[in-house]
Formats: structure tokens, sequence, C-alpha cells
């Protein structure tokens, strides 16, 4: 009453069913009151109005007092205000759902353990990986519950260790076909000891299968290195020899007969001093530094063999790739031997060259062909030299250039020139297209010869027949004359070799023979395009059957040589064997398209970052995380996608992570393209070149927004109940589904005089009076087992000795599917209250005593003079 604001005065006389502060349901308090004057002890909750017209719940009990017949004489109400205690319990009972809610739909298994490494809690989401029910887990270790022995040893020996240390640890471990990693985290008790670990599960059999197919990636890019018949050499940052192929291993000891024991390990300008100072140091330095790739060929002096060499850098060192050119270089040198000869000649011919545009414009003249036009090349540039022929001839010789140019074709024309002495000179003019690599016209090249002097010319026939005849047989290439039905009539050794048949055979077969059945359509209609003028020149890839019967792919340039009338001649074919380049590109191109496939679906986001700070590699995933595409990305400075709480953790950990090169699980806040927050842990390692210098990151973010919601409800429900359990007037206890007390508060403490390892499990069944004690666990075990409420009195042996009275109350805690999961119980001190029952009840007595003894009659009434109840002088009257 004092607690509502009411005056005790307004109340006396009123009967129980219409104070003025009470708002009850009457036909409910009419059932207590007469269920309480049958002896029947009453207690239910009701809600009252207060003084401030606020309403409150009370815990409101009838308890009948009797006299010694046993009748019920008086009803002795209670009333105690729980109102901020149901508000209490009903926001921790509705935050715990939705903490059960959280739980039970995380992807990972939540668990604790106790110091025994016994499970006392373990989340439903167990059952779907391990097919056991989460309760049969509880109250039992991995090894109790069939778990592989050699996982339980390595868990049970990481467990051990976190419970001595105090640290977390993280464990990864088999069961079955699936992988799992699991950290284990120490929990404190009040005093500062470890009371139990929280665990963490995480389903990792995807990441180790991506490890694994990356393994495997890797192993056929050994086996592609091992099959190459380039030599492949690999050098660590400190310049040692880590990985040679078998062709370099092969070379090393054709050329250095050195063995695999002479190099590996060993610093490269150690076992090639002769290289320190020379073309190859400057170059591999600058590839590493620059971190470019480089390309040069070496001659080795020793043996007089030429390399071509490909270095390509990485943070972890340089591949390198030798390949002999000794054969090409020979080829080269004896071409530009040609080639010089062949200036030479230009020069010295009998033959005039003329070299123009596309537009037909002169370009170049020969000194040859000013001899023989009496015209210097000044003279001669642009058309001025077509000024020259023969007046009765020049129409003719215009009309057949503009046909032989519309048509792409050759052209060739004999007529008369006006030299500039004013002679008249006979001449050839033959004049040939110049094509770039598609096939466009970007020139010509004309011969003028003058046939006044037929000896002169032939004499020059011959030579370049010879030069023709060397440059053939000397070719690095395959060179052949075809037949227009497709019958080898001349070719040199280099297309022998290509396609593995002698000389004598090939020129028994035809093209057609020998072409993959799926490329020869496409090669036919090139011929049939060139046979019918409409093309000069072909190229295209494909596939020859060497005489083994495997398949060889070769680079093929086809141009078509005519009789002077125009009439096919034969074909001059140009082969180029490419078998080892597709086949390097298909293993390549499957091992760039498998690399590529798992970074960019990986499912954490992955990125890099320059020095700046700006975007220059992100993933599928990431992009996806964020909202964004990959060019809003690239480019754009991580700093502009923080929340502003976020900037300057960044600003302040960047440059630290550049100098030191790693960072671990910082957490930042990213806004999203949609402007919303993602919380993410961010890890990262740096790429630096040898010198130690930043070039770029490579940064995993993982988003945590769900998890850290999840860590502050933990913390603020946790943090609710810990200061509801603190400040209640009662004892507050948890138990699990079995009845074993797993929490109790500090009150629940003070009432038993147990400490709260004491207070555990069934332990604190020892403070129950002797003569309670067996029906009271009698009552608690029945209701467990039932998953009923309990209510009991009972009295209490307290350490120092005092006996005190005590309400046990318990109600099943249940998930969001009705399943009981354990027990919210109470323990409150009634010892005064029993005291002041007691002392009733000896007052009693002693008014009964005196009532009997008594010479007058006496009457006794309850508060509302409602009933009387006479002593026995009256009754015997």
């Amino acid at each position: 009453k004092g607690d509502k604001g009411d005056k005790e005065d307004k109340e006396i006389g009123e009967t129980i069913q219409n104070p003025k502060s009470f708002n009850p349901k009457q036909e409910q308090l009419q059932e207590a009151i007469q269920r309480a004057a049958q002896g029947e002890f009453v207690r239910y909750e009701v809600e009252i109005w207060g003084a401030e017209d606020e309403i409150a719940t009370i815990d409101f009990s009838l308890k009948p007092v009797r006299d010694e017949k046993g009748n019920v004489v008086l009803l002795i109400p209670e009333g105690r205000d729980i109102s901020e205690r149901k508000q209490l319990e009903d926001r921790l009972s509705r935050r715990e759902r939705e903490m059960c809610t959280m739980v039970h739909n995380l992807p990972d298994i939540i668990f604790r353990l106790d110091r025994q490494l016994r499970h006392t809690y373990v989340s439903p989401r167990v059952q779907q990986v391990s097919g056991i029910a989460a309760e049969e887990f509880i109250g039992k270790t991995g090894r109790e519950l069939g778990l592989p022995v050699e996982a339980c040893d390595r868990f049970e020996e990481k467990c051990r260790e976190a419970l001595a240390t105090g640290q977390m640890t993280q464990i990864e471990y088999r069961i079955g076909d699936r992988y799992y990693s699991s950290r284990l985290i120490p929990e404190y008790g009040t005093e500062g000891e470890i009371e139990s670990l929280l665990g963490i599960t995480e389903d990792i059999s995807e990441r180790k299968q991506a490890e694994q197919e990356l393994g495997e990636a890797n192993e056929r890019l050994l086996a592609n290195w091992e099959s190459m018949t380039d030599a492949y050499v690999f050098l660590d940052s400190e310049w040692r020899i880590t990985y040679t192929n078998q062709a370099a291993t092969r070379a090393f000891y054709q050329v250095a007969n050195l063995e695999p024991e002479g190099f590996l390990g060993r610093s490269h300008w150690e076992v090639f001093p002769w290289s320190v100072g020379q073309i190859t140091e400057q170059q591999y330095r600058r590839a590493m530094t620059e971190q470019v790739a480089v390309h040069f060929e070496l001659f080795y002096e020793p043996t007089g063999d030429w390399f071509e060499v490909h270095a390509y850098p990485s943070s972890e060192g340089l591949g390198i790739y030798f390949r002999d050119i000794s054969d090409r270089k020979l080829a080269e040198i004896a071409l530009r031997d040609s080639e010089r000869r062949y200036a030479s000649l230009a020069k010295l011919s009998p033959v005039g060259i003329l070299r123009s545009d596309r537009h037909g414009h002169i370009t170049y003249v020969s000194d040859r062909c000013s001899e023989i036009t009496g015209f210097s090349p000044e003279e001669s540039f642009g058309l001025g030299i077509m000024s020259a022929i023969h007046p009765d001839d020049r129409d003719r010789v215009w009309q057949e250039w503009l046909r032989s140019v519309e048509a792409q074709q050759s052209f060739y024309a004999e007529y008369r020139f006006l030299h500039a002495d004013g002679t008249i000179r006979w001449v050839i003019e033959q004049t040939m297209a110049e094509t770039d690599e598609n096939d466009r016209i970007v020139g010509y090249i004309t011969a003028i010869t003058d046939i006044s002097d037929r000896k002169r010319a032939e004499a020059a026939l011959q030579e370049s027949e010879e030069r023709f005849r060397s440059t053939f047989d000397s070719a690095a290439v395959g060179i052949a004359h075809v037949g227009t039905d497709g019958q080898w009539l001349l070719v040199n050794q280099t297309l022998c070799d290509i396609v593995g048949y002698t000389c004598e055979e090939l020129q028994g077969k035809t093209f057609q023979d020998i072409t993959h059945p799926e490329d020869l359509e496409k090669d036919l209609a090139y011929v049939r395009q060139m046979l019918a003028n409409e093309i000069e020149i072909y190229s295209m890839e494909k596939r020859y059957i060497h005489k083994n019967g495997s398949l060889v792919w070769i680079n093929l340039t086809v141009s078509l040589l005519r009789e002077p009338n125009g009439e096919p001649k034969y074909f001059i074919s140009v082969v180029q064997n490419i078998d080892d380049r597709k086949r390097l590109e298909e293993a390549l191109r499957q091992s760039s398209a498998e690399i590529y496939e798992l970074y960019n679906n990986a499912p954490c986001g992955y990125h890099s970052l320059d020095g700046e700070g700006n975007f220059v590699l992100v993933n599928e995933t990431e992009l996806q995380m964020l909202g964004y595409t990959r060019n809003e990305l690239i480019g754009k400075k991580f700093s502009d996608l923080l929340a502003p709480e976020s900037i300057q953790k960044f600003e302040e950990s960047f440059p630290q992570f550049k100098q030191r090169g790693w960072v671990q699980d910082l957490e930042f806040e990213i806004i999203r393209k949609d402007n919303t927050i993602l919380t993410v842990s961010l890890s990262a390692t740096a790429i630096k070149d040898k010198e130690g210098n930043y070039l770029s990151s490579r940064s995993t973010i993982m988003d945590i927004s769900e998890r850290k919601r999840a860590e502050q409800a933990l913390r603020e429900s946790e943090r609710r109940y810990e200061t509801l359990a603190r400040l209640a007037p009662v004892g507050i206890y948890r138990c699990d589904r079995d009845g074993n007390v797993t929490y109790v508060n500090d009150r629940g403490c003070e009432i038993t005089g147990l400490s709260r390892l004491e207070s555990f499990g069934l332990d604190g069944a020892r403070a129950l009076h002797p003569d309670d004690r067996d029906r009271v666990m009698e009552q608690w075990l029945e209701a467990v087992e039932n998953q009923q409420p309990f209510y009991s009195e009972h009295r209490l042996v307290h350490p120092d000795g005092r006996i005190r009275w005590v309400i046990g109350q318990a109600s099943p805690e249940t998930d969001e599917n009705g399943r009981v999961i354990g027990y919210i119980a109470t323990l409150t001190d009634i010892t005064d209250r029993k005291r002041a029952e007691i002392a009733l009840q000896d007052s009693d007595r002693r008014y009964a005593t005196i009532a009997r003894l008594s010479p007058v009659g006496l009457f006794r009434s309850d508060r509302y003079a409602s009933c009387f109840t006479p002593t026995n002088a009256v009754a015997n009257f």
C-alpha cells in the first residue's frame, strides 16, 4: 500500500473485493477467497491501479490461518510488486527468443564445453551436419558420441591448450568426407577462472576442395613444363636455381656438362659465372627490378650456340624459357647475306626496280631503272615516268594496269620506252602487289627489264634462280611447289621433317592426302578462290597427319604462280610448324580459365589496391557484395567506400600495412552502392618487389554484418540478464532440460550459503533440510520428467547452521517450437514470514487457552465483523 501511495485508513472497513486500488477480475477473486476459506493457499498475479493511475503487477496470495480445530479463522493476504521484474522477464524472454532464432539459423555450429570437455550446449545446426540430435550431445564428449578417434585426439589437445593458456585456439580436422574448422574461445567466471569453452565450427569442405583443385592445376602446369621442348628454369628472389624441366636439365648437361645436383639450390651467377656483367645479368635484373617481362637473344661462346630467352618476373622469383635458335640464327645470317646480295643485285641488276604506293605513285627507283629510263629518281617519282611510255603503247599499258589493279592481280606488260636521250628501248614491266598481314594491298613492286640486252637479262635471271634455290633449301620453314591438283611437285627438307615423309614419298601424294578432314574444306575453298583469281595469297592454321598417324599443327601461307598468259602454273606454299605453340596455348588457356574461375567465384571478396589505395583488381563476389560493376570500382579509392567512422582507421592502418606487409581481421564499415552499410573483416598481404617496395595488395573481405549484429544483441541481452539477476530480491537459477543447475545469481548463493560451483548440477541439494530433502527432490525430478512447473515450500540449512524457509518455483523454458530446453527457477526467502506465522499460531493457542478458562462468554470476529466465533462459555450457554 505504501508503494502505491494509498492511505491505509481508506481501506479499513471495505470488503476485500472492492478496494479502490484493485482492478481484479471479480470472478477470479471470488474464487480465490472461496478456495482460501476452504484452507487452500492461493497465489496468482493481478494487475492494480496505483496512485498515479499506472498499472502495476502484483504477486498476490491468500494464506488461510486455522485454529486448533483446523477451521479457517483468518485469511492473510500478501501482495508484492513485481511490475519491474515482469517487464524485465518479458524483455529478457523476447531477447532470448531472438538470440535462439539467430543461433539456430547460423550456418556455423555453436557449442559450449565444460572443463571436462563435455557439451553443455550445442546449436540445432549440429543435427544437419552430424545426423545426431543436439540434445544427445549434452553432457557427453566427442569420444562418447562415437566421433573419429584421430579427430577427437587433436580436438581435445587444442581444448586443453585453450584451457591452459586462456587464449583462443583454432583447429582444422576431417570427419568422413567433410572438413571443419573450429575456434575455441575460453569463457571466464566471475572470479577470473576459466569455466568453459565457447566453440564455433565452420564447414570448410569447399575451401579444401578449392585448395585441392588448385594443387591439381599446379600439377598440370608442372606436367606441361616437363613436356615442353623449350627449356624452363625458375630462379627464386635470391637468384638460386630452384627448378628446371627435363629440357633444361638436358640442355645444362649438353652445354655445360652439369648434373642437377651441380646447379639446383645454387646461385645462377655461381653456376654460370660467364653471365655476370653480360646481357644475361642486365636483362634478368631489369626484369626483377621493373617487374616486366624481358626477351633477348644470347650467344653462348664456349659452344657457339644461340638461344632465345624469355624471362617473366613474379613476387616469388623469375621464370625463364630458353629455346635453341642456332639453326634459325644461321638461317637469319644466311637471309641477311641473301638480302645484302639482293640489295647488291638490285643495285647491279640489269632489271630496274620500282616501288609505288597503293595508288600507283612511284616512291622508289633503283639506279638500274634510272639507267634504263634515263630519268633520275626525282624525275620518276609520282607519275612522272609514265609520260615516257611510247605514245602508241601508253593507253594500252594504262588500261591493262587499271584492270590488274581492280582485279588485284599481278601486272605484266611489254612496251616501248622513250629514253631520256631520245632513243627507244623495249622493256618488260612486271608488277606485284605488296600486302600486309591482313592481305590488304599497301603498295606495288615493279621490275623493269631492258630486253634490248636479253643475255644480260638471262644472267640476272639465273642468278635470281640460284638465290631462290639457296633460300628454298636452307629455309627454317617448309616450302613447297604444289600443282593445281594438289600434287606435291617440289618440297624442301624442313617440310619433310614436319610431316615425317621423305621427299620421294611426299611427292607421290597430294596435300589433300595428309590434311586433316576437318580442315580440308576450308583449305580447298581458298584454293578455288585463288584459281578463280579472286585472291592472290592466303594464310591459315591447319593440321597435317604425320606419317606416324599423329596430328601436327602448321601455319600455311600460299600464293599462286601464273604463266605469262595468266594461266595458273603452281602454288608456292610456306609451312611453319606451330604444334608446340598450339599445345602450350591450349594448356595455358585451360589453366588460366581454371584459376580465373576460382578467383572470381571465391566465397569471399578479393581485391587488390595500388600504393594510393585505388582498386586495380576485384573479383565478382566482392562486386556482388558492394553492388558495383567492375568498371565503377577499378581506379576508385577504397576509402571512398568507407563509412566516416572507418576512414580514419583505414588511413592510419594502410601506411602501416604497406610497411609491415600484412594485416589480419581489420573491421570496416563499407557503404554499398545502395547506401546500406556492410560490415566486413579485411585481411591482406602486400606484394613487394625484391627491394621491398610496395606494388599492390592481395586483400580478402568477409561479410560479418550479421555476426556483428548478433554479437551486439547478445551483449545487450546478457547485460540486461545480468542486471536483472543482480538486482532481483530472489535467487534466480537456470537449469538444463535434465534439471541440472547451470547458473545461479548472487542472491541465490546468499540464501543457500553455497558458492556458484557448489550450486551447479544437483549439488545444491545438499542445502536442503534433511527432513525435506527427499520430498523436494522427488517433486523436482518428477516435474523435470513431466516437463511441468515446480512449486515447493521447504527448509534450507545454511552453512552457519541457521534454518531458512524458502519457496522454490520453476517453469520450463521452451524454444520457438515449444520444446523444453531448460528451466528458469526462483528461490524466495520466506523465513521472516514463517516466523510471523509461527508467532501467530503461538498467540492463537494462548488466546484459546485464555478463552477456555475464562468465566465470561467471549466472541471473536474478523476485521469486517462478518463472522462471529463463540468461545466455549457462550457455546455452553
